[in-house]
């Protein structure tokens, strides 16, 4: 009967045996297509076989036999198609599974997940704290949302080190700039030279030789860095001490 192959499918998805599950629950299909349990679970053991098309045709399906019934219809068919990187469908579903079960902490993170993909990066943040308000002790929606925080202030200062850079074109002698620059990229050999250029040019030598320095710590082997250092050592009468 269709009930046996259903069970039996059941059992076979719990013991992680796909490719069996989804035979079972295809022959449960072929004697009572309208339980659209069978259709979900058929589309729960494609998912894991990595059939994920099928899969998706076969949630919709269950979807269409019993429409805003079931949160899990809509978070497996959301599960699936984020595997295809369908976004936008996945999207959609998650906002349904939620509509039916908004107390789901897996469900938010889920969404928060797309919505990070989707380059939504407040929403998703949103996503992720509903999900730790629902399931506190939660290490990994807590370490998604300390990722999405995490790229959210790098883009930030990536912004911030373009308009010093701005700044430094336009007006090349306010120090001020490369130190505020340096300050959130202390690694950039190309920062450290520019700034001892115009130590150079203000006739602040001393301090234009640390800065120098601190470049061929970086970058050793910078041509225009070693040139502008031995230059002022030798306006120092000090090129046999580049220490």
């Amino acid at each position: 009967s269709c009930e046996s192959y259903h069970w039996l499918g059941d059992l076979l998805l719990t013991q992680q045996n796909w490719d069996e599950a989804a035979i079972a629950y295809q022959r449960a299909i072929e004697l009572n297509p309208y339980n659209p349990w069978s259709h979900h679970n058929l589309g729960l053991a494609l998912t894991e076989h990595g059939k994920l098309d099928e899969a998706v045709a076969a949630l919709n399906q269950a979807i269409g036999l019993s429409p805003n019934q079931y949160f899990e219809f809509y978070q497996n068919l959301g599960n699936a198609l984020s595997k295809l990187h369908r976004w936008d469908e996945s999207l959609t579903a998650y906002g349904s599974a939620i509509k039916l079960n908004p107390g789901h902490p897996q469900l938010h993170s889920s969404l928060g997940s797309v919505l990070v993909q989707l380059g939504k990066s407040d929403q998703a943040v949103a996503s992720y704290r509903r999900s730790i308000q629902l399931k506190p002790d939660d290490p990994e929606i807590h370490e998604k949302l300390g990722n999405v925080l995490r790229e959210r202030v790098q883009v930030d200062l990536d912004q911030a080190i373009s308009c010093y850079r701005r700044a430094i074109r336009t007006n090349p002698d306010n120090l001020e700039n490369y130190h505020k620059a340096l300050g959130i990229q202390s690694n950039d050999p190309e920062l450290y030279l520019q700034l001892g250029n115009t130590l150079v040019k203000q006739n602040q030598l001393d301090q234009a030789i640390i800065f120098y320095q601190i470049a061929l710590e970086i970058q050793p082997e910078n041509y225009e860095v070693n040139a502008q250092l031995t230059r002022v050592l030798e306006k120092q009468g000090k090129v046999g001490s580049r220490e």
